[in-house]
């Protein structure tokens, strides 16, 4: 079991939200603002947090926020509704500590020349296409040439698509 970093230890780690301390304050930023615990979309990028947060009572239903560390969390004007068979999502059971490791792999294996963009998205279930919950993260660069990683809640990797070329 892995141990959580203390308030301390994740106050001065959250500049980059992009790391295991950063994604667990914008969580908990997230889940303490809307008194939510159920997500559609959640993006994860060094600067802020996108996230889909599923009304109250609503499998289906979404508002949008925005994680920034200097501005808290902020309400989207943005409201919808998940596309058939996605699934709302709880962030508890993922293993935020392997995005270290996975960013380092997508380093090596997706074959992006010099990236410029890098951030992980949240995979919803899907009960359409038996799609269960992940991970993905992105690589791009300037040329717009870029790939990803999936890997399950665990951070176990299920699929590479490097960069073409």
């Amino acid at each position: 079991m892995t141990q959580k970093p203390t308030d301390q230890e994740s106050d001065s780690e959250t500049t980059d939200l992009l790391t295991p301390a950063g994604i667990r304050a914008s969580i908990k930023a997230i889940e303490k603002e809307t008194g939510r615990d159920s997500f559609g979309d959640f993006s994860v990028y060094p600067d802020h947090v996108s996230a889909s947060v599923m009304v109250e009572g609503s499998r289906t239903r979404y508002d949008t926020y925005t994680y920034r560390v200097d501005r808290g969390v902020e309400k989207g004007i943005i409201k919808g509704t998940l596309a058939g068979g996605r699934q709302p999502v709880s962030l508890k059971n993922f293993q935020w500590d392997m995005v270290p490791a996975l960013l380092a792999r997508a380093e090596r294996a997706l074959k992006v020349e010099k990236p410029t963009a890098r951030y992980l998205l949240v995979r919803q279930p899907d009960n359409v296409f038996g799609t269960p919950a992940g991970m993905a993260v992105y690589l791009s660069n300037d040329y717009r040439e870029g790939g990803y990683l999936e890997a399950d809640t665990q951070g176990k990797v299920t699929k590479v698509m490097p960069a073409a070329g």
